[in-house]
């Protein structure tokens, strides 16, 4: 019993290192302004990428896609004027 307390007591501060580096690695991704025209005004929303995918949001609602070959600007641009024609931005 005291050996099994023993190597328990050992393995805790390699179990809070495990634990301390996957956690150090998982920053908020960084969020960027996007815009775009649309019927004479201008409207605006963030945009982020978290892995493989960009998320475009405004105050109404929001919209996802996975990152292909298009710029993310430019993807951002795209699905920010979907909600804007969905009346969602």
């Amino acid at each position: 019993m005291a050996q099994r307390e023993a190597n328990r007591v050992e393995l805790l501060p390699r179990i809070q290192q495990i634990v301390d580096n996957r956690f150090m690695d998982t920053k908020p991704p960084a969020r960027h302004p996007i815009t775009c025209e649309f019927d004479g005004e201008t409207h605006k929303a963030t945009y982020w990428v978290a892995g493989k995918i960009l998320t475009v949001a405004t105050r109404k609602g929001g919209n996802s896609k996975q990152v292909g070959t298009m710029e993310p600007e430019v993807l951002a641009r795209q699905l920010l004027l979907e909600l804007v024609k969905a009346g969602k931005a």
